[in-house]
């Protein structure tokens, strides 16, 4: 070992796997000792320390490594803050017409709600003929058109039902059950499909009712995880100009929303 610097000069050392027994570990310096006041050159063994290898099982765990270089400025644990890319999970491939695992971690709601709904280890362990596909798959590529993504994760315990719904909103989506059938009704633009009128309906049966506007929230406070401050938690408040313009009182409802990351 050789070196000239200020502060202690450390090495380590690591030995191939020995059998076990009794060992004699030894050093020798090979230069004569400086008798300058300015130098320092002694030698010492910190520490021995014994590597046992023993086989862990980590199933289904989430594992990560951490290799940090030994210095006087580590002087206890590091907090450490890393991006959890999320689990792979299986999509539909419109190309081929078959299932396959995603090269990535998908982001599309309607793919981790339908994995949400169909994994036999951690989710709903519904069969895949009690999905409505085609009306999966066209949520699907909508959400991907539309750029709609769910970026979060479930470190809490809850049921499947409410997992699935949160991924679902991030896809302006809702579940709903269709006879035996899972489907979802998603919130865009679309052709009407009835029409009611004089014509069919039935005279005096048609009512209307409405909330009362005490009853309303007239500001909204929507929280939210943003990517560009490390998913830190931002607010965005939405003011109903017309109730602030006749200066009504407050009424705040607050909602936050999992999985959105920009405003």
């Amino acid at each position: 070992i050789t070196a000239s610097q200020r502060e202690a000069l450390r090495r380590s050392y690591v030995t191939a796997p020995l059998a076990e027994g009794a060992y004699e570990i030894r050093y020798r310096r090979t230069n004569v000792p400086s008798e300058e006041d300015t130098v320092s050159d002694k030698i010492y063994l910190s520490d021995v320390n014994k590597l046992i290898n023993e086989k862990v099982a980590y199933r289904n765990t989430a594992l990560l490594a951490l290799k940090i270089r030994l210095s006087d400025q580590l002087n206890g644990l590091p907090n450490v803050t890393f991006m959890n890319g999320g689990k792979l999970i299986k999509v539909y491939d419109e190309t081929t017409g078959a299932w396959k695992p995603s090269l990535t971690s998908s982001a599309n709601p309607a793919w981790i709600a339908f994995d949400i709904l169909t994994n036999t280890r951690y989710g709903g362990n519904t069969a895949y003929s009690r999905i409505e596909l085609a009306t999966w798959r066209d949520w699907a590529k909508w959400c991907g058109t539309e750029g709609l993504e769910f970026h979060g994760n479930f470190d809490t315990q809850g049921n499947v039902w409410d997992a699935a719904t949160t991924v679902a909103r991030c896809g302006r989506a809702q579940l709903i059950q269709r006879g035996t059938k899972y489907s979802v009704v998603v919130e865009r633009a679309a052709d009407p499909v009835m029409m009611f009128s004089v014509a069919n309906m039935i005279s005096g049966t048609f009512k209307e009712s409405w909330s009362s506007i005490d009853d309303r929230a007239n500001e909204i406070e929507v929280t939210y995880h943003d990517k560009t401050d490390s998913y830190k938690s931002h607010s965005v408040r939405l003011y109903d100009q017309d109730a602030l313009a006749a200066g009504r009182p407050q009424r705040v409802a607050n909602v936050e929303i999992r999985g959105i990351v920009d405003a």
